[in-house]
């Protein structure tokens, strides 16, 4: 899918745009640490899967810490009025950012597509095909595109099935499923990165608070052809980096 010089154009400001609104309130609020940085291929599409703890600031340090351009798979279904929902489908248009609507069991139940939304369930479908149709394209011009294969954060204003802190749901397929479609043209190749972020508690008179997050080796679908394993070694090796370093200790046996 080849864009004009107007709509690359429209692209690079809203980026532009979009990186200058995150990186304000991360500054702002945190200190960020991010260890294996050189995990991330200079070059070449990447998808990273990484670990969905805070609805905001998740997307926002990997969106002004990588290479650009970063593009987040995202959510429409919070929206709740007309005017949200035009302005959410315009910024993803026009940055290319895949949206789709979270239609799963946990969502359907809570009403989520019955009054509350901006949007109708039965739209869920077609969001799925223009949302795999954009990341697909993300990657095949060589961008970093971010899922969240948990589809829900720790930390949301709205809701979230999650119900500790430290909880992490099951990881879905559909990173895997992206990547596949994206090398079916023979030429892509895509890396895939799992992302793991740790939010430090705030202490008292602290300003900004602590979070690290880790980056993963690159895992390539040739390293694991059935989709089931490689999205459990992805879930497995984000849950590993999103640990503290006191918990990696007491994980490790005593020596001898």
């Amino acid at each position: 899918m080849k864009k004009s010089w107007v709509g690359r154009s429209s692209e690079a400001i809203a980026h532009v745009l979009i990186w200058g609104f995150c990186a304000f309130p991360v500054w702002r609020d945190l200190d960020v640490r991010i260890e294996g940085l050189e995990h991330v291929p200079s070059r070449g599409p990447v998808v990273i899967a990484a670990r969905h703890y805070h609805n905001f600031y998740d997307g926002a340090i990997l969106l002004t810490r990588l290479r650009y351009p970063v593009h987040l798979l995202v959510a429409l279904d919070w929206t709740r009025t007309p005017l949200q929902r035009r302005l959410l489908e315009t910024m993803c248009y026009v940055a290319r950012w895949p949206g789709v609507l979270r239609a799963d069991a946990w969502n359907i139940g809570r009403g989520q597509y019955d009054g509350r939304s901006a949007y109708q369930l039965s739209e869920a479908s077609a969001c799925l095909r223009r949302a795999l149709a954009t990341a697909v394209d993300v990657l095949r011009s060589g961008d970093i595109l971010v899922v969240f294969p948990e589809a829900y954060p720790n930390i949301d204003p709205d809701a979230t099935p999650k119900t500790a802190p430290d909880e992490f749901l099951p990881f879905e397929l559909g990173f895997a499923k992206i990547a596949q479609m994206a090398e079916r043209d023979g030429h892509a190749r895509v890396a895939i990165l799992p992302a793991g972020f740790t939010y430090a508690p705030k202490q008292p008179g602290q300003r900004r608070q602590q979070v690290t997050l880790r980056l993963g080796e690159p895992i390539t679908l040739a390293d694991y052809p059935d989709r089931q394993r490689l999205a459990a070694t992805i879930e497995q090796q984000v849950k590993k980096l999103s640990l503290t370093p006191a918990a990696c200790q007491r994980g490790r046996r005593p020596d001898g």
